[in-house]
Formats: C-alpha cells, sequence, structure tokens
C-alpha cells in the first residue's frame, strides 16, 4: 500500500498528502467511487457490469454535494488537484452518503505535462487514489 496520494503531477511538480492524513480529508475530484448494484443510485443499475464492479470518478465538490460521472470518463488533472470531466452521466450525491472503504485504485489522469497544449501533447498518467464507496447506512 502506498503511504502517499498523489495530489497533482506535471509541469509544476508533485504534490502528495500522507495516507494517514488523507483518509480523514475526505473525498477530492478524481477520486473513484465503486458503484453498488443497486437502482438506489441514477444511472447505477444499468451500468454495472457482470465482468466486475462498476466505478465512476468525483467530478467536483460543493460544499456537501458531490457531482459523479458514473459513465467513461477522460480526466484531465488541474496543477490546483481540480480536474475536468468529460463524459457521463452524471450524479449527485451528500458527501456523507460516500465512505473510504480502506482500498486504493489505481486511475488514469491525464494533463500537458510539461507539454504546450495542442494535439499529441498530453500526458497519461496512473496514479492510485482512495476508492469511496456508498455507506450502507
Amino acid at each position: 500500500m502506498s503511504n502517499n496520494i498523489i495530489e497533482y503531477i506535471g509541469s509544476k511538480g508533485v504534490k502528495t498528502t500522507p495516507l494517514h492524513i488523507r483518509q480523514f480529508q475526505g473525498p477530492k475530484p478524481g477520486d473513484p467511487v465503486l458503484f453498488p448494484d443497486n437502482a438506489g443510485y441514477p444511472f447505477i443499475s444499468s451500468l454495472s457490469s457482470k465482468n466486475g464492479p462498476h466505478y465512476g470518478r468525483i467530478a467536483s465538490i460543493e460544499g456537501d454535494e458531490i457531482s459523479i460521472c458514473c459513465g467513461g470518463a477522460s480526466v484531465f488533472l488541474f496543477d490546483n488537484g481540480h480536474v475536468s470531466i468529460s463524459g457521463g452521466p452524471f450524479a449527485s450525491v451528500n458527501r456523507t452518503k460516500l465512505d473510504w472503504n480502506s482500498r486504493l485504485k489505481n486511475v488514469r489522469f491525464w494533463n500537458w505535462g510539461d507539454n504546450s497544449a495542442g494535439a499529441d501533447q498530453g500526458v497519461d498518467y496512473f496514479i492510485v487514489r482512495p476508492v469511496w464507496e456508498f455507506s450502507t447506512d
């Protein structure tokens, strides 16, 4: 298990948070969310797969409301740790509905790295992030 969670990687360097601190900070943009196999949340039943669990990605957090990209997502990672997600559909849930399940998952992000913005200049990163799941409460 990793001792640090990468929050940003790119032309300005790498920013990390120790895992023992990050687990108490709560979900952050770009983190994966494990969906349950039920119809209790929008879109989830139709996207669940017999080939394994289905993960969404946290798109944004506004107060206690978390926007989750439920489908395939392209996740651009900004130097401030925020993300821009292309894909969908999206669902909104209250922060209290997500718990860290003590697992980490390697997920894909991209940004321009040291390159100028333009065709074929993007850089892909696979970064380990905490997995959040819907609480059973």
